[in-house]
């Protein structure tokens, strides 16, 4: 940029940064966290819960009995495999956006619903969540059959 251009624009209050800032580190939970499979309690509580064994990524939600929207992604570092709903018959998505990207979108009252994914043995998994068109708070996420949670969202995890 010319010397004389960048002396206006920093004058001015215009000046541009030189590089935007970087985005905050995403957190990376360790195996162990997500590993076993929760107790789930249909219309219990309102929440997403997530754990992986050595096949499959596991995603599910429920609510307290009123409708929520749970929506969300799961991307892979690999190709992943077979892509499984648990409730077929229940309203919104679950699909895949080419081979590492699984997108999802549906209401819940009571019912207990979600997907599996298969997943090679290693691979790495970024999890990201919206509740009711917001981003999910991080409480409201538990992995694993401790339910242990995340700071914040998304959330990385390796799949073993």
């Amino acid at each position: 940029m010319n010397s004389k251009i960048a002396a206006i624009l920093l004058a001015s209050g215009l000046a541009l940064p030189l590089c935007a800032a970087a985005p905050a580190p995403v957190e990376t939970l360790p195996p162990a966290a997500l590993k076993g499979e929760p107790t789930l309690k249909a219309g219990a509580a309102k929440g997403l819960f997530v754990w992986a064994d050595a096949k499959a990524v596991h995603v599910r939600w429920t609510s307290d009995g009123k409708h929520a929207l749970f929506a969300g992604s799961v991307e892979m570092d690999k190709p992943f495999g077979k892509l499984d709903r648990l409730n077929k018959t229940a309203g919104g998505w679950v699909q895949a956006h080419g081979e590492r990207i699984v997108m999802f979108s549906a209401t819940a009252s009571v019912a207990v619903d979600g997907f599996d994914l298969e997943v090679p043995t290693g691979s790495v998994a970024k999890f990201e969540a919206q509740l009711d068109g917001n981003p999910a708070d991080a409480s409201l996420v538990s992995f694993g059959e401790a339910g242990a949670h995340a700071k914040a969202l998304p959330v990385k995890f390796s799949c073993r």
